[in-house]
Order: structure tokens, then C-alpha cells, then sequence
């Protein structure tokens, strides 16, 4: 299964770049499709190499970060990763695709020393259910238990150890691998048209290049979070 390092929460819910080891799963380094897989499908012949390589990794990469701003989230499995967020409300702390905690630790200092730790007596993740009717795997909030003599101060540093991320067995789910292909494909010939204008070669005219693509939009729609929350990168 991929794994990552220790990142830090971004702005809209750990978008920060995770690092893949090459070993961990079907797609290397920091993408939702492998070179090789992206060669294959834009026909690229076996003999084009070199700098093609370069370029190749850097439209996936760019498809890749794309895809996370526009779903406010990202699709790799975190192991035991540290995130880091600022609370605004006393009773409950807004997360994204959090899957179990290992420690939740308040900064009531407001050193960073984070030496006051939630039992898990004191908390529950929210939502219990997910939108088929069965128990959650991945969860958007931490609540306050009733009973718990602590609670979120707002402005306050809140620091979180666990596993995070919305994977399939540890990798970008069907959806989310074939849309970065097709936006990646999509970008990769855009040299071939630096004015948005595209030659239709059987009627001799030429087409405006599309804004948005339809099924990009269809791929990504149920994976696209409606709000994101103030998260603020520390």
C-alpha cells in the first residue's frame, strides 16, 4: 500500500504535495497514472524519448495537483501522517477524509507543545454514516463528547496523528486515474493549438478549443466536496 511522510495541512485539507515511493502501488512519484500508462495512452511512439519524459511528468503532475484544488482533496493513502489545524468552533474540528487517529492533541499554551491530549472517550467522528447507509470509512469532523471536560479553542492550534485520504486499496479511485489521464492527454496537445484555435482537417476549418471538458466534469463531480472550511497552512 502507498504511503507518505509527515506533511502538513494545507488549505483546503492536506493538497499538499505527498510523496509516493516508487514501490508502493501501480502509480509512482507524486501522480493519479504512471509515465509509462500516460505514454500508452496518447499512442506516443517507443522512440520518442529524452526530454519527452520530462515534459510528460510535468503535465501529469499538473493534471494531478488540478484534480486536488477542484475536489478539495486528494487521493492518496497518508500512513500515520501529522496535520495540524486551526480551530473555529469549541465542539467540533472540520477535516477531510480523515480514516483513524492514533492522537489529538490541543495547544492550550499556544506554545506548540500540544501537551493536552483528547481521550477517545472525549470525541466522536463525524459522519457515522456515509451516503449509502453504511458506517463511515472516512470521516469530515471531530465532535466534542458531551461529557468531555475539554474542548477546541477557537484561534488555538489543534494537532492530529492518523491516516488520512480517499483511496482504493491505497490508490486514486477508477474515476480519478482515468480523469487524469484524460486532462493530462488534454494538456499534453495543447502545443498543438497555442492560440485555442484547432484545425478540423477533413473540413479544412478550425475550432475553438473547448474551456472545460464534459467528462472531466462527470469523473470528478461525485469526489468534488460542495464547501471547504478555513484551514490555514502552518
Amino acid at each position: 500500500m502507498a504511503t507518505t511522510a509527515d506533511v502538513t495541512e494545507g488549505t483546503f485539507g492536506g493538497t499538499a504535495l505527498v510523496e509516493v515511493p516508487t514501490s508502493g502501488g501501480a502509480y509512482s512519484g507524486l501522480f493519479y497514472a504512471s509515465l509509462e500508462e500516460f505514454k500508452t495512452w496518447i499512442e506516443l511512439p517507443a522512440e520518442d524519448t529524452g526530454l519527452t519524459d520530462d515534459h510528460l511528468t510535468a503535465v501529469l503532475a499538473a493534471a494531478t495537483r488540478w484534480i486536488d484544488q477542484q475536489c478539495g482533496r486528494h487521493f492518496l493513502f497518508e500512513n500515520e501522517v501529522t496535520k495540524l489545524y486551526y480551530a473555529s468552533d469549541p465542539n467540533y474540528l472540520d477535516v477531510v477524509d480523515l480514516i483513524a487517529i492514533s492522537s489529538i492533541k490541543l495547544d492550550t499554551s499556544g506554545d506548540r507543545t500540544y501537551a493536552t491530549t483528547l481521550e477517545a472517550s472525549e470525541y466522536e467522528l463525524w459522519p457515522a454514516m456515509d451516503e449509502t447507509g453504511r458506517p463511515s470509512t472516512r470521516y469530515q469532523q471531530i465532535r466534542i463528547w458531551p461529557n468531555s471536560s475539554h474542548a477546541f479553542t477557537p484561534g488555538e492550534l489543534v494537532q492530529i496523528i492518523g491516516d488520512f485520504g480517499y483511496s482504493v486499496d491505497g490508490l486514486p479511485p477508477p474515476d480519478i486515474h482515468i480523469a487524469c489521464l484524460i486532462l493530462a492527454s488534454r494538456w499534453w496537445k495543447r502545443h498543438e493549438t497555442p492560440t485555442g484555435m484547432a484545425i478540423v482537417p477533413d473540413m479544412g476549418s478550425f475550432d475553438r478549443v473547448s474551456n472545460e471538458d464534459p467528462d472531466i466534469k462527470a469523473l470528478l463531480e461525485s469526489y468534488n466536496r460542495s464547501s471547504a472550511s478555513s484551514w490555514v497552512l502552518v
